[in-house]
Order: C-alpha cells, then sequence, then structure tokens
C-alpha cells in the first residue's frame, strides 16, 4: 500500500495549477467574506474528494490499472489505499481549512462560539467522509464519466424523493409540528454520535461493495 500511496501523492505533482487556482479561490472566499463563515471548510473538504477522484481516472488512464495490478500489489490493497489516500487527502484539507478560518475570524473578533464552530466543521467532516464511501465504488464501478453521472443520479432521485415527500405533506396537509419538536429537542452531539454511527456502517457497507466490484473488474 506505501507505494500506491506514494504514486498517488507523486501525481499531485501534475496537478499544481489546480492548486494555484484552488488556493487562489480559498483565499478570496476568506477574506472578501462571499460565503458564510463554515462554506470554506465544506469548499475545500470536498474538493479534496475531486483530487481523490482524479487519482483514479489517472490510473485508469491506457490501461494503468492493468500495469499496476503486474507489480507486487493486489485487488484488495488497491481498494484499501484508494480509502486511506481519500481520508488522508480530506483530512489535510478539512484541518488546513479549519485552522486558516479559525485564525482569520478570531483575529476579526467575529468567530461564533468556538464549541459550536468545532461542531459544526466536525459535522463536514463526517459528511465528507460519508461522500468519499459514497463515491468510490461508483468510480470503482463506472469509472470518471459514468461515476459522475451515477452520482448525479442519485442526488437527483434524493432530492426527487423529498420534493414528493413535500408535496404529499402539503397536499394532504400533515402536522409535522410534534416531528419538528422531537428533532429540535435532539442534543447536537447525540446527532454527531449518530452521525458516526452512520459513517461506520456506510464504510463497512462501501467497502465490501468496491471490493467485491474491484475483484470483478476486468483488467
Amino acid at each position: 500500500m506505501k507505494g500506491l500511496l506514494i504514486k498517488d501523492f507523486q501525481l499531485l505533482k501534475n496537478q499544481k495549477s489546480f492548486f494555484v487556482v484552488f488556493i487562489a479561490m480559498a483565499v478570496i472566499f476568506l477574506v472578501t467574506d462571499m460565503m458564510s463563515q463554515d462554506f470554506l471548510v465544506s469548499y475545500v473538504s470536498f474538493l479534496s474528494i475531486i483530487m481523490m477522484i482524479s487519482s483514479m481516472t489517472y490510473d485508469e488512464f491506457n490501461n494503468g490499472l492493468s500495469y499496476l495490478m503486474t507489480l507486487p500489489t493486489t485487488r484488495k490493497k488497491y481498494v484499501q489505499e484508494k480509502y486511506v489516500f481519500g481520508f488522508i487527502l480530506l483530512f489535510i484539507a478539512w484541518i488546513s481549512a479549519f485552522l486558516a478560518t479559525t485564525g482569520f475570524y478570531l483575529g476579526k473578533g467575529e468567530l461564533i462560539s468556538l464549541s459550536d464552530w468545532l461542531l459544526s466543521c466536525f459535522m463536514i467532516l463526517l459528511c465528507a467522509v460519508i461522500m468519499i464511501q459514497c463515491v468510490l465504488p461508483l468510480q470503482l464501478k463506472f469509472g470518471q464519466n459514468k461515476g459522475n453521472i451515477a452520482m448525479a443520479l442519485i442526488v437527483g432521485v434524493v432530492f426527487a424523493v423529498g420534493f414528493i415527500v413535500m408535496s404529499i405533506v402539503k397536499l394532504f396537509d400533515i402536522d409535522l409540528t410534534f416531528l419538528m419538536r422531537m428533532i429540535s429537542q435532539i442534543d447536537l452531539f447525540q446527532i454527531i454520535l449518530m452521525m458516526i454511527g452512520v459513517v461506520i456502517i456506510v464504510g463497512f457497507i462501501s467497502y465490501r461493495i468496491s471490493l467485491k466490484i474491484m475483484y470483478k473488474k476486468e483488467l
């Protein structure tokens, strides 16, 4: 796995222009206050996922994946490395954005409660982890183009289901006051614990699916 990680980080050096634009946009968002305080953390975190996906695109270019499998590695190690690589990129991006944003707003005296801010950023991190767990099997199964389409379809279906549910609620004049009251009473720490549980469950399912896809993949 170490060799695969070194290979992926070396490939990142070929994306210097992307990093320049990436950092410039992040600085603009931070300095100009164009977005909310937690937007930069979200922006940087989810861009790290795009960088992870690009490494998979490089692997598949000119039958590169077939060549990798001739080296002293296995399909299982390849899948494990992609999860590890994605999580490393995400953590580096998240901690960098968190520290930069925290320092900037503390300097201006505009930061909200530090505990609330940390919890908000941690929620973003958990959402990004779930995103990685959802994206990886799709990319292994369909590749970049079809994988992006599949992900867009899944997001579209989720929004469509949400729209249908809300339409039914309005059509039949269903009172959701009791449900909203119950949700509002849930402590933020409890929500985070539930999300951590979701991350563990989704991660296990995602990993098993990715392994199954990789073992069946024709190289």
